[in-house]
């Protein structure tokens, strides 16, 4: 890999995470104001992005085992920790 790439990479990575961090403060506050996680929907409008762009997000928080998702309903599920 050459310099470019390196810093190219790394960015994105950088980037991957912070959205990342952004997104699940978003679910936390959402579960502390509702009582429940929000739907795709729910935290779209509250983030201000669209359902796709969410999808994303949902993806690298559940690579980063920080959600996972029900098999019956797909809510998301967040830990107990978490939201202490």
């Amino acid at each position: 890999m050459n310099q470019f790439e390196e810093k190219y990479f790394g960015k994105v990575v950088f980037n991957r995470r912070k959205r990342a961090v952004e997104t699940h403060k978003a679910i936390l506050e959402y579960c502390k104001d509702h009582g429940h996680t929000p739907t795709r929907q729910a935290l779209a409008d509250s983030m201000g992005l669209t359902t796709g762009g969410i999808n994303k997000r949902l993806v690298t928080l559940k690579e980063f085992e920080l959600i996972s998702f029900d098999e019956k309903n797909g809510q998301m599920i967040v830990s107990k920790s978490d939201l202490i």
